[in-house]
């Protein structure tokens, strides 16, 4: 009697496969608890039926009680009909097997059931005719159809396949109205504009000096022997202390030759003149207190020479006053313009990347800022604490989609995966960069130079459809031989749910099919 020690998930068809080569007469199976051997009595029926072919003697050991229970009725029914006699033994006992003796753990009765000839049970003998025994067939068959079409089986395999790390970086380009060309390099582009309108208001940083003029009259005196006139707007100066100031003729006026005087009775050889003069009203060239000088004082009449005309303060200039107070400066209006420029261009980035679509990627840099209207409130040199810029701008950004970046990693794949793999659609990690506008490269909202570096692994060629079809109706065996054939997989994994005896295929509806391919 040789001892055969089953696995939980053993069916009945690994069974008799594993007694049928046995060369003993005698085979004890030792049935763990919960085997499927368990889920129905025909299992064990054709385990009889099997080794009665073979001319073999079958024995069960088991601890589970719903196998005792099935081994029981079993062993009544084959009692019945004097087929076979069996015994049962509810004491705990040893049981050998091919490894040595061992004794139950749990205490629990174990019950052994063997083929030797033992006395019929004394049961009710019923007996069954032909016909009794095609309708018990036949409707045994539409259970058996009905249960086969309400649980269908279901195949399941798991492929581990080797997997290697990819790191690769290409530069590509760009293009509004180009198409996705490997050859070149190349992926379609789009352009994105919006407008946009803001306003940026800046703290004015210059000073400016403002008050009143001195006013009063100046006598310009003409010592030529031709009159001048002198128009509104002409300038004298006054020098002192090293500092020069500028009167301004408020109105015109001419002045008149030089006249001769008459001659002195005492010295009638001597000629004397008179020069003519005229007075003109005038204000300080500025404004300040530094203007407001007194009558009498000596001026120069800017633009002619000292001994043909010179002035002289008539009255004394007053009113003159000043004070210092912030103005626009030309770095405000600058700052401003670059403060909003600033602001625009974020808003705009904004809102272009609010308008792309789920697979549209906006290309940093590529921005383009065109103004349309600018306005300021102030000008430069304007008493003021601020100053305060609208402008509205047109923006423009280049953009692309990632799945041709993809489609034409994908194109350029061949040059650096081995044959035989691909790239993995899982764990994949894909960087677009922009180049920038240099001399190499180009980055306008037309044209980019990017450069795509692509993280990943590679795998072996095969997808879950493929497998789907190789496996759909095919036994467990040839389902197992395909699987073990898969060149470069590490290990795999298959089975059918629920297992059913002589009904172990691959079901044709590739729905009930799963196939998941694992990367090691």
């Amino acid at each position: 009697m040789v001892d055969v020690n089953l696995e939980i998930h053993d069916d009945v068809i690994s069974v008799i496969n594993k007694i049928k080569d046995l060369n003993d007469a005698g085979v004890s199976l030792n049935i763990p608890e919960g085997s499927v051997l368990f889920d129905n009595i025909l299992n064990l029926k054709l385990l009889k039926k099997e080794a009665d072919k073979s001319g073999k003697t079958l024995s069960f050991q088991t601890e589970d009680l719903a196998g005792q229970n099935l081994l029981t009725m079993l062993n009544e029914e084959e009692g019945g009909n004097n087929v076979q006699d069996f015994s049962i033994n509810e004491t705990p006992t040893e049981t050998v097997t091919s490894l040595g003796t061992e004794t139950p753990q749990s205490g629990r009765p174990r019950r052994s059931f063997t083929v030797p000839k033992m006395p019929a049970m004394t049961l009710p003998q019923v007996a069954f005719s032909k016909k009794y025994l095609v309708i018990a067939a036949v409707v045994l068959f539409v259970l058996l159809g009905v249960f086969l079409l309400t649980r269908a089986p279901k195949a399941t395999a798991k492929i581990v396949v080797n997997s290697s790390p990819l790191t690769k970086s290409v530069t590509i380009k760009a293009i509004v109205g180009s198409a996705t060309d490997p050859t070149t390099k190349t992926i379609r582009a789009t352009t994105l504009s919006t407008d946009l309108s803001d306003s940026v208001t800046e703290t004015a940083t210059g000073t400016k000096l403002i008050g009143k003029t001195a006013k009063g009259s100046i006598t310009i005196y003409n010592k030529t022997d031709a009159e001048r006139e002198f128009k509104k707007g002409a300038t004298l100066s006054y020098k002192k202390d090293g500092t020069t100031l500028k009167f301004v003729l408020t109105e015109t006026a001419t002045v008149p030759a030089r006249t001769q005087d008459d001659p002195d009775p005492l010295h009638p050889e001597t000629i004397t003149y008179t020069s003519g003069q005229t007075d003109f009203k005038a204000e300080g060239a500025a404004v300040g207190t530094d203007y407001n000088i007194t009558s009498g004082k000596s001026l120069d009449v800017d633009g002619k020479s000292a001994s043909d005309f010179s002035g002289k303060t008539a009255t004394d200039f007053t009113g003159g006053a000043s004070q210092t107070v912030k103005a626009i400066a030309e770095a405000d209006k600058t700052k401003a313009a670059t403060e909003l420029l600033n602001t625009l261009t974020s808003k705009g980035e904004t809102t272009l990347k609010s308008k792309l679509g789920s697979d549209q990627k906006l290309i940093a840099g590529s921005l383009k800022v065109t103004p349309s209207t600018q306005s300021f409130n102030h000008l430069v040199g304007d008493q003021a604490d601020s100053i305060t810029l609208t402008q509205t701008v047109t923006i423009q950004g280049l953009t692309y989609f990632q799945a041709d970046v993809e489609g034409l990693l994908t194109k350029l794949s061949d040059g650096f995966v081995p044959d035989g793999y691909v790239l993995s659609d899982k764990d994949k990690q894909i960087d677009v960069q922009a180049l920038g506008q240099t001399d190499t490269s180009v980055l306008t909202s037309t044209q980019a130079d990017l450069q795509v570096t692509i993280k990943t692994y590679i795998v072996p060629n095969i997808t879950e459809d493929t497998i789907k079809d190789q496996l759909a109706g095919k036994s467990v065996d040839e389902a197992k031989r395909i699987l073990g054939g898969i060149k470069n997989i590490k290990t795999y994994e298959f089975s059918i749910n629920p297992s059913i005896p002589f009904l172990q295929k691959v079901p044709k509806d590739k729905n009930k099919i799963f196939v998941t391919i694992e990367r090691n």
